[in-house]
């Protein structure tokens, strides 16, 4: 599916400290113009009106441990069909606590969207995470051990999943410049609204299931202090059960979404003075089916489905003045595939005016 996405939005923010250490509040409203193609292909432009708003604070607990957490809502109204509401919410804790001569560090995160967005449909997505570091010294391999999982409820198209995994690990850092990590994971996947089927096309009382492998390895650092980069490699393994049925030829295809992938996500943070920062992070990927048959054109193909990705988001942050920022926004990615199903591109431009307050001033 093609998408071309134009955004406009002005915010007003506002910085409101409190008991934590550190706490804001941002609250903004938008206008956004929305080009998207009809079934012809011919684009449409919608009109969006809405408002925002995110609150951030982290305090210490004890004498090493701290507690964070960030919330973002955003909620909006479509001036003509075919977004009568449109909403977003994130929220995202963290509790640090020492353990002996290492931390344990607990996670929740939620993303929902009761209305549906723009981009993506109802959604309700908690995650959860226990990472446990036997060590944290600086100069020294700090190995840890974490358990993870998620719920992702999609009601409008049933693909429900949920999951359970872990991860195996080590960071160093030899300096306050540079940092590395590798690490395994591995996770199980229930889609229990995903049926499988007989080769004649019949759904089945047995669901698919997924196991999840890979292998990650990360560096990051400062340059020059000021620019923060990181890389991340990452070489994943999916073996599924999952089959479909192809209904066009009569044709069961067994283990569909059975798939290797290789994942290259770096990460740029640029400030060259006091009132410009830049924020780029591109992203590439290759993903081959081993039994999934590409269907191009209405034609099932001998060669097995392959998928290029490549994309990313730009964001160009100008202050001319202590309280006023511009900000330019680029995203996007292009998925380049043999199968038609798995090929898309999607576009996302913005330009914004913020305006921050210090509601409570007073001395650093």
């Amino acid at each position: 599916m093609k998408r071309i996405f134009l955004v406009l939005l002005f915010a007003g923010a506002a910085a409101v400290p409190a008991f934590a250490q550190f706490s804001t509040f941002v609250a903004g409203v938008g206008l956004e113009p929305l080009v998207l193609p009809d079934a012809s292909g011919t684009p449409v432009l919608f009109w969006t009106i809405g408002a925002e708003g995110i609150f951030s604070l982290k305090t210490p607990v004890g004498e090493n441990g701290s507690f964070s957490l960030f919330a973002k809502a955003k909620g909006g109204v479509a001036l003509d069909d075919p977004f009568p509401g449109l909403d977003s919410e994130y929220l995202q804790t963290e509790l640090r606590l020492p353990a002996g001569e290492g931390r344990l560090d607990l996670r929740v995160l939620a993303t929902t969207s009761f209305l549906g967005t723009m981009t993506s449909e109802i959604v309700y997505h908690p995650e959860w995470e226990a990472r446990f570091y036997f060590l944290t010294a600086a100069k020294k391999i700090n190995p840890y051990i974490a358990y993870n999982g998620f719920l992702r409820v999609r009601p409008e198209s049933d693909t429900d999943v949920f999951s359970e995994g872990g991860e195996a690990g080590f960071e160093y850092s030899p300096s306050y410049l540079e940092e590395y990590r590798i690490c395994i994971r591995g996770a199980w996947e229930y889609w229990y609204q995903s049926p499988l089927y007989t080769a004649g096309g019949i759904q089945t009382d047995s669901f698919r299931g997924d196991f999840l492998a890979a292998l990650a390895a990360k560096a990051g650092g400062i340059a020059g202090l000021f620019l923060d980069w990181d890389l991340e490699l990452t070489v994943a393994l999916r073996l599924s059960n999952a089959n479909r049925y192809l209904t066009a030829f009569s044709f069961l295809e067994e283990n569909s979404e059975t798939s290797a992938t290789v994942s290259l996500r770096p990460s740029f943070d640029w400030v060259p003075l006091t009132s410009l920062a830049l924020k780029l992070r591109p992203l590439a990927s290759y993903t081959i089916y081993f039994d999934r048959r590409a269907v191009t054109s209405g034609s099932l193909s001998t060669d097995w489905a392959f998928v290029f990705a490549a994309g990313g988001s730009f964001e160009f942050d100008w202050s001319p003045l202590e309280a006023l920022h511009l900000i330019l926004t680029l995203d996007g990615e292009w998925r380049y595939s043999n199968d038609d199903e798995l090929a898309e591109w999607k576009l996302l431009a913005g330009i914004g005016i913020k305006i921050s307050f210090d509601l409570f001033p007073h001395d650093d």
